[in-house]
């Protein structure tokens, strides 16, 4: 395989969306596992590499972005369901 800057591009921002899922998984397990903040810590991490890295796709021009901003918004999205606190949540007295 022939290295180039786009297939650099390329897998780099392939690692920054994995990065992403991990951060939404390890944010989900904190609050079952009781270690929030280690979560929340690595959640936000992954938030903040998963925007610069559509800020970088931006300045340079490439299409990633589109990639980017896509794991950004299942990032938020599952971070923010909630759903299994519907069950548990008890009428008023």
């Amino acid at each position: 395989m022939n290295w180039s800057i786009d297939t650099a591009f390329f897998f780099s921002f392939a690692l920054i969306q994995l990065f992403g899922v991990f951060g939404l998984i390890a944010s989900r397990l904190g609050e079952k596992c009781g270690r929030h903040s280690l979560g929340q810590g690595t959640f936000f991490a992954a938030m903040f590499v998963v925007a610069s890295s559509i800020i970088v796709a931006l300045l340079v021009g490439s299409g990633g972005w589109a990639i980017s901003g896509t794991t950004l918004s299942l990032m938020v999205i599952g971070a923010t369901l909630d759903c299994g606190r519907w069950q548990a949540v008890r009428p008023c007295q």
